[in-house]
């Protein structure tokens, strides 16, 4: 199936896109060779969600960095083999899946990771310093191969019921620790993300909306313990960033969590332990 999608740079550039299952984070996309056009781009992407925001279009592949209808800031890739290696490469040489342009679930290309940043596309966390190579380049602006400079990241294992954005006191203590890791730096700041997994009936917008909406119930709980709420950025990215792959049909529970990352937390990494563990 080959869905087109619009490319509004003067109202000229069409393409098209394949796979439909793709999640907008890595859809495949078609351009002309040599191509770089830089601007306001409109596309829709293979599940039917229109974006719009700057970004641009270079050697097949269209980056987007900010969605304007949602107001969250991310980074969308649409290219064809994208990831800039061959499927000879990536059976015979890195190990890495021809199918899919982000092995190890980082968010970064594995072309990226081979040619760009010299990281491993098997390894979502080459520098092992706890967070995802993919965050520490578009988000933290972190160095992946040094684990020095990773920001202190919780991952909270939070249920939730379906639809619903209510804590269950049975979390309270997950939370507790890391509201103490903030209240004990008052100069910290922490990013609270909201994830979902994605099964084949699944609506990006919904799950963006329902995953922020978790998110800020943490940040919430956090403010209630006495965290300035200038001090908390909670953001949903819905099914977008999984770290596994999803069952069309049960979708994947790993997928379904909340993320906390903490910025100016001193002192270092190894005096907190990650409360959901």
């Amino acid at each position: 199936m080959v869905k087109s999608i619009e490319q509004l740079l003067n109202g000229r550039y069409e393409y098209s896109v394949v796979p439909p299952e793709v999640t907008p984070s890595a859809v495949f996309a078609q351009t002309g060779p040599g191509e770089d056009h830089k601007g306001v781009i409109t596309v829709t992407s293979a599940d039917g969600q229109r974006l719009r925001g700057h970004g641009h279009v270079s050697d097949a592949r269209i980056v987007l960095t900010q969605d304007r209808f949602t107001g969250t800031s991310f980074r969308v890739v649409y290219g064809v083999d994208v990831n800039g290696l061959t499927d000879g490469d990536e059976v015979l040489v890195y190990k890495t899946d021809p199918l899919n342009p982000v092995s190890d679930y980082d968010l970064l290309m594995d072309g990226e990771e081979v040619k760009k940043y010299k990281t491993d596309p098997l390894d979502p966390d080459t520098d092992k310093g706890g967070v995802r190579d993919g965050h520490e380049v578009i988000y933290d602006h972190t160095d992946p191969l040094d684990p020095s400079d990773d920001l202190l990241f919780f991952e909270l294992n939070i249920v939730f019921d379906t639809d619903k954005d209510v804590i269950k006191p049975e979390f309270f203590a997950q939370l507790d620790k890391v509201a103490k890791v903030l209240l004990d730096n008052p100069g910290a700041t922490a990013a609270v993300e909201g994830h979902a997994d994605k099964r084949a009936t699944s609506k990006r917008n919904y799950n963006i909306r329902l995953s922020e909406k978790r998110a800020r119930a943490v940040a919430r709980y956090f403010e209630g313990k006495g965290v300035s709420a200038a001090r908390l950025n909670a953001v949903g990215y819905g099914f977008d960033h999984p770290k596994a792959p999803n069952d069309p049909v049960s979708g994947n529970l790993s997928n379904r969590r909340v993320e906390v990352y903490v910025s100016g937390a001193k002192p270092g990494k190894v005096n907190y332990v990650n409360p959901g563990k």
